[in-house]
């Protein structure tokens, strides 16, 4: 049985049109944590919309993610480029600018290459997004009981 140190992370290669590239990996719970501390309230947007244009639960097509992704480079830049920046492994200010400068086809080729390692199958989103519904809740629950309402506060009384 080989050791947790000698594995090697599968990455894939995105191509610049001039033929300079770089590699990304699947997302990490590390860089999950990182994009919610950072830009929770965006990112429930996107999960809304994502939840919204669902037709049956669990169902997600690749057209679907497909828009999702492109909603996400064109709509929330700053997300989609600290996404590349942390596949990449370059997530520190220069990372993040480059990864915000490169071309909107490239931002969706390498967001579409991140989302592809990190899911290998349909159940696997399935499976992520009933967990980060969970998570959600249980994040909202938890900051709504810790900061309760104004009144509760002696705000606005």
């Amino acid at each position: 049985m080989g050791k947790l140190k000698s594995i090697r992370i599968r990455r894939e290669p995105v191509e610049l049109s001039d033929g300079q590239s770089f590699d990304v990996r699947a997302a990490s719970t590390n860089d999950l944590m990182m994009l919610v501390a950072e830009h929770g309230s965006t990112l429930g947007i996107l999960f809304a919309k994502l939840q919204s244009g669902r037709s049956e639960p669990g169902s997600l097509s690749t057209d679907m993610v497909r828009q999702l992704i492109f909603d996400l480079a064109r709509e929330f830049p700053s997300i989609a480029a600290e996404v590349i920046a942390l596949a990449s492994d370059s997530y520190d200010a220069e990372g993040i600018a480059m990864a915000r400068d490169l071309p909107i086809t490239v931002q969706v080729d390498a967001i579409e290459k991140v989302f592809r390692l990190t899911f290998a199958s349909e159940g696997e989103v399935k499976k992520f997004v009933e967990s980060l519904t969970r998570m959600l809740v249980g994040v909202s629950g938890a900051l709504t009981n810790k900061a309760g309402l104004p009144s509760q506060n002696g705000i606005g009384d």
